[in-house]
């Protein structure tokens, strides 16, 4: 029995999750031997929880009363008693298993609770509480104008509560390489303290003013879509901007990305592990180096209007970020998206639109239904027009590319061939000599014949590198025989290579939930397996042929005949 503070609510009634701090465990003496005495977090025993860590909460079927013993919904800073069955994040048993532990431990969760009886002791008020207003009455507009899924798209766009979107969903933005739009990330922060920047400066407020406006603006957005490690970094960035500003001083990106990832990993040093951390700061350090040299080099020489010099530029952008994160996204997902930048072509200038207008129309369902489902109605062809890409992109041949976990001396490899090619660029005079980006009128000319040659062997050159790098993360030394049992809890699978050729020998389990996607198929893709040659079944068990069923079920072919997304057979 536990009691504390509701941090944090996710979810949607009556699934919902409640994130408490300011645990104090009640009881220790009497409980000792049949409850929770003391918490073990990264190796220390606490007798009473730190403030600061938290303890994820799912309610379950017995009703939710206050000390009145009136039933009432939950609400943040609510302090609360919690009894329950607790349960600990695992570690990792099977190769290129999800990482629960480092997980939770980088955002301050101690354990979870599930099916826990709530009591309320005392209602809360404050800024927290305020927050979470803000947030039901934006969630409540988009539930009121927009279908279940399109909704809880934009719940977790908008809001940073990706809980609500269903696991096909997830999975289709996932394997189409832009699983980012479904969480609160730098852009959206960026872009609402950006613009309430510039509105104050046009009202002709001072720089100090509109600096403070906007860091609070973009404090409170922050705490209510749930303090992400991306947001944080962005907050960093801006605060510095801002003080770039009021200095008359000029920022510089690394710096700012340093003092971000400093600030980041003193307080959790795990998250130099964590996919997140490295995607986060991976992008934005990619298109700082990458644009430009992409552009010199694709588009060099070449006279070009307003209209194509933003074409060039989207173009140059979505591939730096795709040449800079390969290897991170080999390296913890074993798999890379070689579409992905056309991809993110198209929907990443939409992003701005797609959120504008779900702010505006959520607000606007609050005060009139048929306005906020008009402007609404934008979201709603964006999400479904996102969800095309990612089904086309899918049935394109290597819409996902398995190359297993790469090597140190892979990914330094990689990246020696990606300065090869800077140099090239520098080298062969990729400094866009005798182009007109920035001139307000441009007069055209036509293209000469070897000036077309000339893009067509820098477009060449450029191809051969982006899929020699690709090549050198995809290389594996296969053992002439290797038998690996996997961690499938109460069940069987085994794992048989043999001079080239992978067998499975049963795959199911009784004790975990969809073991295929979360056990069986991360250690295939960890060992670079993209086909098995057989699987044998020795016997009909339910926890001998679970997984293979879940594997056939989600079974989808693309042009080339093979699974889609997934390992095939």
């Amino acid at each position: 029995m536990l009691s504390g503070r509701i941090r944090r609510i996710t979810g949607s009634s009556p699934d919902e999750t409640y994130y408490i701090d300011h645990i104090r465990i009640k009881n220790t003496e009497t409980y000792r031997n049949t409850k929770i005495s003391s918490v073990t977090y990264a190796g220390e025993i606490f007798l009473s929880v730190p403030a600061d860590m938290k303890i994820m909460v799912r309610s379950g079927s017995g009703p939710t009363r206050n000390h009145d013993s009136r039933e009432r919904r939950l609400r943040c800073e609510d302090q609360v008693i919690v009894s329950g069955t607790a349960v600990f994040p695992e570690r990792p048993s099977n190769p290129g298993q999800f990482d629960d532990e480092l997980y939770c431990r980088n955002r301050d969760i101690l354990f979870r609770f599930y099916d826990a009886e709530i009591s309320v002791t005392q209602e809360g008020k404050g800024i927290l509480s305020l927050l979470q207003t803000v947030r039901d009455l934006l969630e409540g507009g988009y539930r009121s104008c927009l279908t279940d899924d399109e909704a809880s798209v934009m719940t977790g766009i908008t809001l940073g509560d990706p809980s609500q979107i269903e696991s096909s969903t997830k999975d289709l933005f996932r394997e189409g390489g832009i699983a980012h739009v479904l969480a609160i990330s730098a852009l959206h922060v960026h872009l609402l303290a950006m613009s309430l920047y510039r509105f104050l400066r046009k009202k002709a407020h001072s720089f100090l003013v509109c600096s403070g406006i906007s860091l609070l603006f973009m404090a409170a957005y922050m705490v209510m879509t749930g303090m992400s490690h991306s947001s944080v970094r962005a907050f960093v960035m801006f605060a510095l901007w801002c003080l770039s500003q009021i200095t008359g001083r000029k920022t510089d990106l690394p710096t700012s990305l340093a003092l971000g990832a400093l600030i980041l990993t003193l307080r959790h040093p795990g998250l130099v592990a964590e996919s997140g951390f490295w995607f986060s700061f991976g992008c934005v350090l990619s298109l700082h180096l990458l644009s430009d040299p992409v552009r010199d080099w694709l588009f060099a020489k070449r006279k070009a209007g307003k209209r194509r010099q933003k074409v060039h530029k989207a173009i140059a952008s979505s591939l730096a970020i795709s040449m800079g994160t390969f290897p991170l996204s080999a390296f913890f997902s074993y798999q890379v998206t070689p579409w992905s930048f056309l991809a993110n072509l198209v929907i990443l200038p939409c992003m701005s639109l797609l959120f504008i207008f779900g702010c505006v129309g959520s607000l606007l369902a609050v005060w009139q239904v048929n306005a906020g489902r008009f402007v609404l109605s934008v979201c709603a062809w964006l999400v479904r027009f996102f969800l095309l890409i990612c089904r086309v992109e899918r049935k394109l041949p290597f819409g996902v590319f398995i190359t297993g976990r790469p090597g140190w001396w892979q990914m330094t490899a990689y990246y020696a061939i990606l300065m090869i090619w800077l140099l090239a660029v520098k080298v062969n005079g990729g400094n866009r000599k005798g182009q007109i980006y920035g001139r307000k009128h441009a007069r055209r000319q036509k293209a000469k014949p070897g000036r077309k040659r000339n893009a067509i062997v820098r477009f060449m050159t450029f191809a051969v590198f982006f899929a020699g790098g690709i090549g050198v993360l995809a290389l594996r030394i296969q053992p002439a025989f290797s038998a690996v049992f996997l961690d499938v809890g109460q069940g069987d699978c085994t794992l048989i290579r043999l001079k080239g050729r992978n067998y499975l020998v049963d795959c199911g389990s009784s004790s975990v939930e969809n073991v295929w996607s979360r056990r069986v198929s991360p250690a295939l893709k960890y060992y670079g397996i993209a086909r098995l040659d057989g699987i044998f079944i020795t016997h009909g068990d339910y926890d001998h042929i679970n997984g293979t069923e879940e594997l056939f079920d989600t079974y989808e072919r693309n042009l080339f005949g093979t699974n889609c997304s997934d390992v095939s057979t």
